[in-house]
């Protein structure tokens, strides 16, 4: 697991300690949270899109890639919808985003910020 370390002033960190003794929290879940918190404020409304590196990608993920290129390289998009539809053609996800399309809406996607925050929140609740 790593950390991250930032520098206040020693009176900013004694009202922080003094927060966290408030709300029942340990000065360092405390920092956890908010942190957590600060990426969905910090990163709300702003689009983020990065491709995966290779170590990123699932082994089904990697299978269905070698599939899908396959399948292009032997006519898939010549095929017409119905039968693009009845081949072994799945989507990869190759990127890390959150404001990517969903079946339902235009920006509902989020395999980045959102799951980043529950992962990094769950180490203070848990």
């Amino acid at each position: 697991m790593a950390s991250i370390q930032i520098q206040i002033s020693d009176h900013d960190l004694s009202l922080l300690r003094r927060i966290a003794k408030s709300i029942d929290r340990r000065l360092p879940d405390l920092v956890q949270i908010v942190f957590a918190d600060g990426l969905l404020y910090t990163f709300g409304d702003e689009s983020l899109c990065f491709k995966k590196e290779q170590d990123e990608l699932t082994q089904e993920e990697k299978d269905q890639i070698a599939i899908n290129k396959s399948l292009e390289e032997n006519g898939y998009y010549s095929l017409s919808d119905e039968k693009r539809a009845e081949t072994a053609y799945k989507e990869v996800k190759k990127y890390w985003q959150n404001f990517g399309p969903t079946e339902t809406a235009s920006r509902g996607f989020d395999n980045l910020i959102k799951p980043m925050i529950e992962e990094i929140k769950s180490i203070a609740l848990n």
